[in-house]
């Protein structure tokens, strides 16, 4: 179940997206305090509206396929440590050892250095 899943389930659990009069029992006399059925339901509903705004790693990791694929310089990545020594560079070129797929690039650069968790199917701690 992902986490969209999740919480669309706690919304329907906690009588849906609608509001329900019947649930609520905020006292207005004393100022605005929500009562916990109107303060679960506006934090569901606030980290939806957050979460469907968030991009997925598979749609960065796809934009970035995609303007690969347009091959403006090589159609050609890697990913390297930087020759200067600041840091790492995810770029098209046509340095030998590059690859027309960005996750290839990734996935090489990743077995490469060996500091890198092993992925889950791999046997590593976040399987």
């Amino acid at each position: 179940m992902t986490l969209m899943e999740m919480i669309d389930l706690a919304i329907a659990a906690n009588g849906g997206e609608g509001f329900r009069q019947d649930w609520c029992q905020c006292d207005y006399s004393v100022g605005y305090v929500p009562c916990e059925y109107c303060a679960i339901r506006n934090a569901l509903l606030a980290m939806k509206r957050h979460l469907s705004c968030v991009l997925s790693d598979t749609e960065r990791l796809d934009f970035l396929q995609k303007i690969t694929d347009e091959k403006a310089y090589s159609g050609q990545v890697i990913l390297r440590n930087s020759t200067t020594g600041r840091g790492w560079r995810l770029h098209e070129t046509t340095q030998e050892g590059a690859s027309s797929s960005v996750r290839d690039a990734i996935d090489q650069y990743m077995a490469a250095n060996k500091d890198v968790p092993k992925a889950a199917n791999e046997g590593g701690e976040f399987a």
